[in-house]
């Protein structure tokens, strides 16, 4: 029952990074930068993702630098980059 409570408030907290997130503009990187660094479990630099970015945790997301991506990212653990 705990695991099933600490998921449910990862993935409340996550909807609400997205939500900022997605609703950010090309000129607010640096609160793009902030909101990801939140959300995942590592960010290098120089990453950027296109929104709409949607995932269920997102701490389980490690990107190393140099990443413009447009990803959709469901339950995985997700490594990329020279983070690792």
């Amino acid at each position: 029952m705990l695991l099933i409570l600490q998921l449910a408030a990862e993935s409340k907290r996550a909807r609400r990074l997205l939500r900022l997130y997605n609703q950010t503009t090309e000129a607010e990187l640096e609160k793009r930068t902030q909101l990801l660094q939140d959300l995942f479990g590592t960010l290098g630099p120089q990453v950027e993702i296109v929104p709409p970015f949607h995932c269920d945790y997102g701490s389980h997301i490690y990107a190393g630098e140099w990443i413009v991506h447009e990803l959709w990212m469901r339950h995985s653990r997700l490594q990329y980059g020279s983070s690792g």
